[in-house]
């Protein structure tokens, strides 16, 4: 192989062309004179170009027919090779292998004469197998005169690192913020979004082509870009970021979302505030596990507000109903001597009616402390509805139009029928109080099953079958306000004199003495919805025989010895007088330790014991145990004010014979002294 002509210098020998040019001129008979001063402007040429080359900061390559023929010592402290070695190798030979053939197929195309784009990056070998690389800008030249290409090359090995890393930098910044659960965004001082990551993108609902430059007013609402930019201008005029700015905002497709923002004011290199950026964290899921956390608190709150409620009207009704019991007795015992004519026989009538009105409510209030359970059996609810509804057709305005929506099969409840009716006569009075224009009153059944996700969200839902009643009215409706506390006792919206806000309390303290729920859904001028939810009996309806209620049997004396115990001295004497009355005679003991002495006293002597149960003390029930210790064939009547609880059950269980519940009626007391006196195997009816 036949390498190019070298001369002493690194500098190629370009002044070969001179001298051609001198012997063609003496040839044609020039004049020597003017070739010498043109070869000397050649050479001086010459000397400028290789002053340039050598001391310019970039390489400067030279090659023809794919040799080097010159390198400048830039060049050579580029590739680390000297140029003597340079002009032994082809050019592409410094190239580093995976750029070689691109290298070599520019070269060539260049230096014959084809335009090829000039600048480009380029990875070389330099002679201790290090890696660089050149930025280089090619064209053609002409060398020895001849056709050659030149390069020249930049050193921006560092540069590229620095790039590089910058890249790596970024990338790992980027996959960062893409994989961190926040969104993250960036926005100029205008509000428009110059950055952000693809979790922003899932939080809003958008993909990042509508979000880029999107401003965020165009996002939200007016009240919440009112807000941002109050935050953003103190930001910016503070230099303090904010935490935890609670927004909410509605995706494109309608779903309301919550999100927590935090923001931090941006400087450019100079300083300058340019913008702002922050982390956007979706609380949706927080906001609504707080808002289902503060319904349970509220349920359990007012389970325990009714429960304390209930038990305080339970004892108001328990000492109201002592009091009406001397009321009403001494009214009845009174009218019992006097006749029709006499004038005050009319005014005890009103006085009788007065007080059996007061024991209605304390019967109500009783109920809804759940102190009164009634007589739970199997029946058909959608039986009662209809029932019901006969009364209701009589008795409400004929604007009302009431319809029933009643499931066929529909499960049986295990229910007091007097109970179901007086929730519907309840409810229907309320709704038809609702509805002075008239209206629409719809009484619905449905057999459902409540599931144990839904028991978890209601505090006092148990999981199983039930039987869902529904009582609905197309009415005024009810504020928020108003639906806190209407099963309140003596809550009402009524005027004076028009209710005494215990309808929907004893409603409430039914169903809670059944174990189900009730709820009510209303809104002012959208009508109200009760929900009724009763456990059920089994899967298939249960046909249940009416109970028909006994004649009342003649009210009928004696001259049998009875024993009264109650701690309240209005209430022995009362009895004392109304059972004298009848022929009988009376012993009373205020105690359940003085009733043991007086029986013990007397033991063959007394025939009967009308006992109170809630005396203080050793108490009713105990008393009952004792007295039947004495005498075991000892008669015993319980008197109670929830004459149907647990209490009186027990007693009953233990040996009582029969109980009557407070305030007594005069014949009703003498028929159950009778019946008791009268029963040979020391059990009556109870």
């Amino acid at each position: 192989m036949k390498y190019p002509e070298k001369t002493s210098k690194a500098f190629p020998p370009a002044i070969s062309s001179g001298e051609e040019y001198l012997l063609e001129n003496q040839i044609n008979g020039n004049k020597a004179d003017d070739s010498v001063a043109i070869i000397n402007r050649l050479q001086e040429s010459e000397e400028n170009f290789r002053a340039l080359a050598e001391a310019c900061p970039y390489g400067i390559l030279i090659y023809r027919n794919e040799y080097w023929v010159y390198v400048n010592p830039a060049g050579q402290d580029i590739t680390g090779y000297s140029a003597e070695e340079l002009f032994r190798m082809k050019f592409w030979e410094i190239v580093d292998p995976e750029h070689r053939e691109i290298a070599r197929d520019r070269g060539l195309r260049r230096e014959a004469g084809e335009y090829v784009i000039p600048s480009y990056d380029l990875k070389i070998r330099t002679k201790n197998g290090h890696a660089r690389w050149i930025s280089l800008t090619a064209t053609t030249c002409t060398f020895n005169g001849k056709t050659a290409g030149m390069l020249i090359a930049a050193d921006i090995t560092k540069e590229r690192e620095r790039r590089e890393e910058l890249w790596e930098s970024e990338q790992k910044y980027r996959t960062i913020i893409n994989n961190i659960e926040e969104g993250y965004y960036e926005i100029d001082l205008a509000g428009s979004l110059t950055f952000f990551n693809e979790p922003l993108c899932r939080i809003v609902g958008r993909p990042a082509q509508e979000l880029h430059g999107l401003n965020y007013r165009e996002y939200t609402s007016e009240e919440n870009a009112s807000r941002l930019y109050s935050i953003f201008r103190e930001i910016y005029e503070t230099g303090r970021p904010a935490r935890s700015i609670d927004l909410g905002f509605y995706r494109p497709d309608g779903e309301r979302r919550h999100v927590e923002i935090s923001a931090v004011l941006i400087k450019n290199r100079s300083g300058e505030r340019s913008g702002f950026r922050g982390l956007v964290q979706d609380i949706t899921d927080r906001k609504q596990a707080e808002e289902e956390k503060a319904k349970l608190e509220a349920q359990l709150m007012h389970a325990h507000k009714m429960e304390a409620v209930g038990t305080l009207a339970g004892g108001i009704a328990h000492d109201f109903n002592n009091i009406l019991q001397a009321i009403n007795g001494y009214a009845q015992i009174l009218l019992m001597n006097k006749k029709p004519d006499d004038p005050d026989y009319e005014r005890l009538i009103h006085l009788e009616k007065a007080g059996e009105r007061a024991s209605g409510l304390i019967q109500q209030l009783l109920t809804f402390s759940r102190k009164v359970e009634g007589e739970h059996r199997p029946i058909s609810l959608n039986e009662e509805i209809r029932s019901v509804k006969k009364l209701l057709e009589k008795t409400l305005p004929k604007m009302i139009n009431i319809r029933l929506e009643l499931e066929s099969g529909l499960w049986s409840v295990k229910a007091d029928p007097m109970h179901m009716e007086q929730i519907l006569l309840n409810l229907a009075c309320n709704a038809a109080d609702a509805m002075p224009d008239g209206g629409r009153l719809t009484i619905g059944t449905k057999s459902v099953v409540l599931d144990e996700e839904y028991c978890i969200w209601h505090l006092d839902a148990t999981p199983g079958q039930y039987v869902l009643m529904t009582v609905s009215d197309t009415g005024a409706g009810m504020d928020a306000e108003t639906l806190k506390h209407i099963f309140d006792p003596f809550y009402t919206t009524k005027e004076a004199g028009k209710g005494t806000g215990l309808g929907l309390a004893s409603v409430y303290g039914i169903v809670k003495g059944h174990g189900g729920r009730i709820l009510c859904y209303s809104e002012p001028g959208q009508g109200a919805v009760f929900r009724i939810y009763l456990p059920a009996t089994h899967n298939t309806m249960e046909a249940v025989a009416e109970k028909k209620s006994a004649p009342n049997a003649p009210a009928t004396g004696g001259n049998e010895c009875i024993l009264v115990v109650d701690d309240e001295p209005t209430v022995r004497e009362m009895a004392t007088e109304m059972l004298g009355h009848f022929g009988y005679r009376i012993f009373g003991a205020e105690s359940g330790e003085h009733a043991i002495e007086v029986f013990r006293d007397n033991p063959e002597a007394i025939d009967l014991v009308i006992l109170d149960l809630n005396m203080p003390g050793m108490g009713g029930f105990k008393c009952l145990q004792e007295l039947l210790a004495i005498r075991p064939e000892i008669k015993v009547l319980i008197a109670s004010g929830y004459a149907t609880d647990q209490h009186a059950r027990q007693a009953l269980s233990a040996g009582a014979v029969s109980f009557i519940g407070k305030p007594y009626h005069l014949r009703e007391m003498a028929q159950k002294v009778r019946g008791a006196l009268d029963s040979p195997d020391g059990t009556a009816p109870h």
